[in-house]
């Protein structure tokens, strides 16, 4: 396959996608936010007229933020939702401007489900993302083959130490105790590894095209 993976900042979930593709012998074009602005829809487009057509697209991308909902700014929940939803839309109408089937696999969150204390726009715009999905699969269909997979927290990523350090920051917990807490809820007992976000990514995008509209949970029994 020829594959577009856009997301692949150093020690990402999407960094680990693109590797794994490439090693199993699949032509990849990762890009990061200096490559591809996903809030910059001309840009995505312009990237999908050069370098496609794809067989399958990888949307990798997304932003955190930690702010109490009393707190809660106008200006920081639109950059959430322009990155982490509407970077989605945008990617989608650049690739079906471009070409007529293809396969998708959208990056999503656990917390898409699971309402957190200080995330507020992470959580709704992974809901709404969630949707977003959804909504593609049933408009785009048969021609397109488009899934999300929604890990719970990935170990060892260039968002550890937002995990480890400024959500209990934020919220005034001991660090320690945070991860006792948020693993507490797994049943697993731990958090699930770039490797294995990887491997379920490459293993949706190779599935028989039927299976679509589909959020897969990578989320240890959560």
């Amino acid at each position: 396959m020829n594959v577009w993976v856009a997301g692949v900042s150093h020690s990402s979930a999407g960094e680990a996608i693109a590797n794994l593709l490439a090693a199993e012998g699949h032509g990849v074009i990762g890009t990061d936010r200096e490559l591809v602005d996903v809030t910059d829809w001309e840009s995505m487009d312009k990237f999908v007229e050069v370098n496609g057509p794809f067989d399958a697209a990888v949307y990798a991308v997304g932003i955190p933020l930690l702010e109490w909902v009393r707190e809660a700014d106008l200006l920081d929940l639109k950059e959430v939702f322009e990155t982490n939803t509407f970077g989605f839309v945008g990617f989608m109408r650049a690739l079906v401007e471009h070409q007529t089937s293809g396969r998708v696999l959208c990056l999503v969150s656990d917390a898409s489900r699971t309402p957190m204390r200080g995330s507020l726009a992470y959580c709704a715009s992974k809901a709404a993302l969630e949707m977003a999905v959804r909504c593609c699969a049933r408009e785009l269909a048969p021609e397109w083959s488009i899934n999300g997979l929604s890990p719970s927290t990935i170990e060892d990523t260039n968002m550890t130490h937002y995990n480890d350090h400024a959500i209990p920051a934020f919220r005034g917990w001991d660090a320690d105790k945070a991860k006792e807490y948020e693993l507490s809820m797994v049943p697993m007992h731990r958090r699930v590894t770039k490797q294995e976000v990887a491997e379920a990514a490459v293993s949706i995008l190779t599935m028989p095209s039927f299976m679509s509209g589909e959020i897969v949970f990578l989320a240890g029994g959560k």
